[in-house]
């Protein structure tokens, strides 16, 4: 379960990354694009202590 939500805020994240980045935010976009591992990994984490 754990799995599925971290990889849905990396695509999320990856999303909302690209959308800021044509748009013309492109330091949020390329924030964004970065961090989107990082944030995957630590919805990850905070998913599989929860057990659920």
């Amino acid at each position: 379960m754990g799995f599925l939500v971290a990889l849905g805020a990396f695509i999320a994240a990856i999303i909302v990354g690209v959308v800021f980045f044509v748009t013309g935010h492109d330091v949020l976009g390329i924030v964004l694009l970065l961090m989107s591992l990082p944030f995957a990994l630590a919805t990850w984490v905070k998913w599989s202590d929860r057990g659920i």
